[in-house]
């Protein structure tokens, strides 16, 4: 039997955090990394033979009777089970973050080594992995929603390891505090969910066939409504308008922790969500709406930030950004094949991508700025090329990138479907994604180098226990995507291969590489200088975030603190005072009758015995 092999996927990286967190101080930083990396690859292993072995659905049960719920109304008594669940989605992802998982743990042991807290970092990184796949392998929201507070307490972890800088623990508590607001929502749009139809399960099959006939047959208010807040979650969780704000901060924690993030956890989370419950989405054409439009402006505000930034990690962040509002474009329109396609294939480039820049910022001894940098790939050989492919894939280069067929599906799904706007729109943010990566390769790469002399003498490759996962990574971004379980038909079986939309796409692609050159070349030119306020105003990220702090954050917080005034220093307060002068009150009548007088003692003793005498006396 199979299934108990889903359960071994499951908990073979927390196995590997709960050794690290009790033993890891006596052993050797070699040993803790091995064994943070062997319980991953494990995970991944063990994923690929199920994989292999299986092909239909597999149902694994853990706690039957876990939480009961339905028994106060009209509903049978019913109980949510621990249970886990796998089909192609969940293979899809379970492979994706244990095998770009594990590559991050195998490079992080090069980039960690001299981290004195790597222990720790190890710990979170596996915890971080489990959370992920209990959240992917859940059969049911509740046992999902675990997963997903999970990735977030652990993103708060990681983002924040280095919490004896000021900008890392602000950051950490800013992705925190922000999902909260997303997780709101996902708790509520359960709660709905769960009161209204009794649905819990996250695959059609599972649910109560009479709740499902009942929602297809007579499409309610409620469930679009619960969609919405369920679309609120997967917001805040995969970093949509406006609460985006958390992920470019993010980028202070350590760069292998940016690559698991953006390429194969968290900010997936959402993505994931929507596909599983395709069947309910499908059911509120409003919610699916919001979605492509949410998707859409994410897309293209990200893109144009992106262009304005000079931290190399926080031009990928906002790149991260942009190519998930392209999945949630997809996922709008209903072209679930395609938002998952382009799902497995940002995994690969994305990651290769924060590693190449993870590799620059570990030879440059912390250096981000892209404007000191310049000229590496005379002196980092193996990471230019890598970049070089990862860019490819993120630009979408034509017919050689899986970027090119993942991107593809999804602007010829809106072309063919006749969502020529979002074809437009969809279309510029791919000329912006060019420009943006184009400029930030030329100012990293190319050029001439901007480190100083002394500093310039001492560069060096990366370790080779660095480099080997970026090779992988530069492979798969340019094979994986459109060979990988021949995910890449499924996205195009409906999107067609229209000549006209493909000829643009090109064109747009070639245009922007060349205005790209003729802009960001190492000379600067007029036609640079013109566009200097824009690329201010850019690198303020539009001032979405300032917004959100002005208006939101104050408001909020000058809000709770009136709340806490009125509920604290009025209702509790006045209710201690309350029993405070009652018990004090009730203490002195009391207090008149102990007197410490044994006569007067005795005499109450009498009268009582005479009062209780004649009482039962008197009852008789």
């Amino acid at each position: 039997m199979s299934e108990p092999l889903l359960l071994y996927i499951l908990l073979s990286p927390l196995v590997g955090s709960v050794v690290n967190a009790f033993f890891g101080k006596r052993l050797t930083q070699r040993l803790v990394a091995s064994i943070a990396v062997l319980a991953v690859l494990f995970a991944f292993v063990i994923a690929a033979f199920v994989g292999l072995l299986r092909t239909d659905s597999l149902y694994y049960l853990l706690v039957e009777n876990w939480l009961p719920y339905g028994l106060e109304k009209d509903m049978p008594g019913a109980a949510i089970s621990v249970s886990l669940y796998w089909d192609e989605i969940t293979q899809l992802m379970v492979l994706l973050i244990t095998g770009v998982g594990g590559l991050i743990h195998i490079y992080s042991v090069g980039y960690m080594e001299h981290d004195r807290h790597q222990q720790r970092y190890f710990v979170y990184l596996n915890l971080f992995v489990f959370f992920m796949l209990l959240l992917v392998l859940s059969n049911n929201l509740v046992t999902l929603f675990v997963g997903w507070e999970g990735v977030g307490l652990c993103s708060y972890l990681l983002i924040g390891f280095w919490f004896d800088k000021d900008v890392n623990a602000i950051a950490g508590k800013k992705a925190f505090l922000v999902n909260r607001v997303g997780d709101a929502g996902f708790i509520l749009g359960m709660l709905l969910l769960l009161t209204q139809f009794g649905l819990l399960d996250v695959n059609p099959v599972g649910n109560s066939s009479v709740a499902l006939k009942q929602m297809v047959t007579e499409p309610s208010f409620l469930i679009t409504i619960a969609t919405l807040l369920l679309f609120l979650g997967a917001v805040g969780k995969s970093a949509q308008f406006p609460l985006l704000v958390w992920l470019p901060d993010a980028m202070a924690g350590p760069t292998p922790v940016s690559a698991l993030i953006h390429a194969a956890t968290m900010v997936t989370a959402g993505i994931y969500m929507v596909v599983r419950l395709g069947f309910l989405f499908a059911l509120a054409p409003w919610t699916m709406e919001i979605i492509a439009a949410v998707g859409l402006l994410t897309a293209f505000f990200a893109a144009c930030a992106a262009l304005g930034q000079k931290d190399i990690k926080r031009i990928l962040a906002y790149s991260t950004v942009s190519q998930l509002g392209y999945m949630f474009l997809a996922l709008g329109i209903g072209a679930m094949g395609a938002g998952m396609f382009h799902l497995i294939s940002h995994g690969f480039y994305k990651a290769l991508l924060f590693l190449g820049a993870g590799s620059v910022i570990h030879t440059l001894k912390g250096e981000q700025h892209i404007d000191r940098i310049g000229g590496l790939k005379n002196y980092m050989i193996p990471t230019t090329l890598c970049f070089i492919a990862g860019a490819a894939a993120l630009i979408g280069f034509p017919y050689v990138t899986s970027g090119w067929y993942s991107k593809g599906a999804i602007l010829h799904h809106c072309y063919v479907g006749g969502h020529y706007f979002y074809w437009l729109v969809g279309l510029l943010t791919a000329m912006l994604t060019t420009l943006y990566i184009l400029r930030l390769f030329i100012k990293v790469f190319l050029g001439t180098p901007k480190i100083p002399k002394d500093d310039l003498q001492h560069l060096h490759e990366s370790p080779l226990v660095m480099i080997l996962p970026m090779a992988v990574l530069a492979v798969l971004s340019l094979v994986g995507g459109f060979s990988f379980l021949g995910i890449a038909a499924v996205a195009n079986q409906e999107g067609g291969h229209a000549l006209l939309p493909t000829l643009v796409e090109i064109g747009v692609i070639t245009l922007a590489l060349l205005l790209g050159w003729i802009i960001f070349r190492e000379k600067p030119t007029k036609r640079s200088s013109r566009f200097t306020w824009l690329q201010r105003l850019g690198e303020d990220g539009f001032y979405l975030d300032a917004l959100v702090t002005s208006f939101v954050g104050k408001r909020l917080t000058l809000t709770a603190a009136k709340f806490t005034q009125l509920f604290e220093g009025g209702l509790v307060e006045g209710a201690l005072r309350l029993i405070d002068v009652s018990t004090r009150r009730f203490a002195y009548v009391c207090s008149l009758i102990q007197r410490t007088n044994v006569k007067a003692y005795m005499v109450t003793m009498y009268l009582g015995v005479l009062f209780v005498l004649w009482f039962v006396v008197w009852r008789h």
